[in-house]
Formats: structure tokens, sequence, C-alpha cells
């Protein structure tokens, strides 16, 4: 597992940098970025069994999850190859 490093802008998990990790992204409990892309981390081994050969979507929210939200469903810049090896390849 790879050491988590943080500083004042961004967090870094796993080799993923998530920008603005202190942003409220659930007003409701007060969570923040961070916290989520934290819990994901931790149960990513669980779920990447789970998803493993199946077709998604990422739904993205910007503004938050009270504005406009929308779809991706194309590989994007900035996913890196453990997005693409662990979901975007069986999709295709």
């Amino acid at each position: 597992m790879k050491k988590i490093s943080v500083d004042e802008s961004a967090l870094t998990l796993h080799g993923v940098m998530i920008t603005h990790p202190d942003r409220l992204v659930f007003e409701e409990g007060a969570i923040a970025k961070g916290e989520v892309a934290r819990y994901y981390a931790a149960v990513a081994p669980f779920l990447l069994e789970e998803i493993r050969d199946r077709l998604i979507s990422l739904l993205r929210c910007p503004s938050g999850v009270n504005a406009d939200c929308f779809y991706q469903r194309n590989l994007g810049f900035g996913l890196g190859t453990d997005v693409y090896l662990f979901v975007w390849k069986p999709c295709r």
C-alpha cells in the first residue's frame, strides 16, 4: 500500500492526487472530498472485485451534488492507468 501524503492544497492516495480535499461534498454530515477519497481508497480492494468486468458510468458533479451533474462515459484526461485497467478496459 502506498503512503498517504497531505499538503495544504492536495491529497495523494495510491498515486492519485485529490485536489481541494477540504471542500465539502456533502453538507449534511459535513463530509469533505478528502474523506470520501480516503473511504474509497480503504474499500477499493472489495469494490474492484465487484465491478470488475462490468459496464459502469461515472457521475460527475464538479460544483457539488446540488448543482448540474453529468455522466462521464468516455475515458477522460487525468484518470490514470489504474482507472483504465480496472474500469475502462473491460468495457471496450
